[in-house]
């Protein structure tokens, strides 16, 4: 950030040269940079000598009187110069990196759980969350509700956001236990509410675990899942773990396996959005769609059922990836498969179908010239191809094939 907003070159405690954040609150301001005179290349290089060149402005309290400037001029001497650049050994906290790659310091591109943080939270922290917690619940029922409850809550959610992942663990441990109190139900609730409002992308642990201790009932936590899928910062890792839960949840609960798939497939488009509204590098997103290709593609093989196949399907098409064209094209071609799972599998094609439509074309419009194949298959084989704006000479195509075969 500095890099951005401020000379590279400020130097010292009364650095404000030049900083419109902080300007005119020092009455001393210091500024210093140093030039080198260097021998060798980029990579191997020398440092043969430095002079740190800076100046001090001195303004006083009353700007009316104007402002003066010492400049000043000092050499470092090195005293010990070889002829040849020598390598400096790295410390135990320091790593060689590569200059040149650009990493993005963000949860959209983990593609593993990062280790929980061992600092443990302040207690201010704590206590804050829960005075604030105690606050929400004794104002549920209160008239002044609607006024204080959303400010209490954005407090509770930002807190929320800044302790590590542990602390998380113990608060919820410590608030949601199975309880018959109206207070302590109401405080479960409003704990059930914010977990998912604070954006954390490492809630689904939190949420397993409640559902597998028996705190919470699989049908609250399809509610849970749901808001997760509206406030969580996405991520790949966040998609492959919401996705390992549902081979689990599917014999026990089908409306909580339910969201689980919708929660990702509405999760991995927000995610490609990101990835193309920030210009994130193919180095980075390459690997992380595979990973939520595969892990999608694992559980669309996974899918016996008609149901469960068009709920799949239905996910797919809510994520919006074009590298699941593969995955639907052998679904859509086979003639043996049931006309609703073909039919729900060219709709999945909607969103990517301006990414890819002369692929889409190769797969719809054989179809929709079809007369053996299923009506409902034809129709959504034509709405689709039409979703992608073709050119004119497969508009026409599609004219005279409604003036041969009005059925469609």
């Amino acid at each position: 950030d500095n890099c951005v907003k401020r000379p590279v070159y400020q130097n010292g405690i009364l650095a404000a040269l030049d900083c419109a954040s902080c300007a005119g609150k020092l009455p001393l301001r210091s500024q210093a940079h140093i030039n080198y005179t260097l021998t060798g290349n980029r990579q191997e290089f020398v440092i043969k000598s430095a002079v740190q060149i800076g100046h001090f402005v001195f303004k006083p309290l009353s700007t009316i009187d104007g402002q003066a400037i010492a400049f000043t001029r000092q050499k470092l001497v090195l005293a010990d110069v070889p002829e040849r650049s020598s390598e400096i050994p790295l410390g135990k906290t320091r790593e060689d990196k590569n200059p040149f790659v650009f990493e993005i310091p963000s949860p959209i591109t983990e593609k593993a759980r990062a280790r929980p943080s061992a600092e443990p939270a302040s207690p201010e922290i704590i206590a804050f969350i829960e005075a604030k917690l105690d606050e929400a619940v004794r104002l549920v029922e209160a008239p002044e509700a609607s006024l204080a409850i959303p400010e209490i809550i954005a407090d509770i959610v930002i807190a929320l956001r800044k302790v590590p992942f542990p602390v998380v663990e113990q608060l919820v441990a410590k608030l949601i236990v199975p309880t018959t109190d109206a207070i302590g139900l109401k405080k479960i609730e409003v704990v059930l509410d914010v977990l998912p409002m604070s954006g954390r992308p490492d809630i689904v642990p939190v949420v397993h675990k409640l559902v597998q201790e028996n705190k919470i009932s699989a049908f609250r936590a399809a509610s849970v899942v749901n808001m997760l899928a509206l406030a969580a910062e996405p991520s790949p890792v966040l998609i492959k773990e919401l996705l390992e839960l549902y081979p689990i949840y599917k014999p026990v609960d089908v409306q909580l396996a339910r969201s689980i798939v919708l929660a990702a497939g509405a999760l991995t488009n927000t995610l490609n959005k990101l990835y193309v509204s920030v210009d994130v590098p193919k180095e980075v997103v390459i690997p992380a769609r595979h990973m939520v290709v595969q892990a999608f593609k694992a559980l669309l093989e996974g899918a016996r059922e008609r149901n469960e196949k068009l709920l799949v399907l239905k996910a797919l098409g809510n994520a919006g990836l074009a590298e699941f064209i593969p995955l639907l094209e052998p679904i859509i071609q086979d003639s043996s498969a049931a006309p609703a799972v073909r039919t729900k599998a060219i709709y999945a094609l909607r969103r990517v179908s301006p990414l890819a439509k002369h692929k889409i074309h190769q797969i719809l419009v054989p179809l929709m010239l079809t007369p053996e194949a299923p009506l409902k298959v034809r129709i959504a084989a034509l709405i689709i191809t039409v979703h992608t704006r073709p050119e004119s000479g497969v508009f026409s195509m599609i004219a005279q094939q409604l003036a041969r075969d009005p059925s469609i």
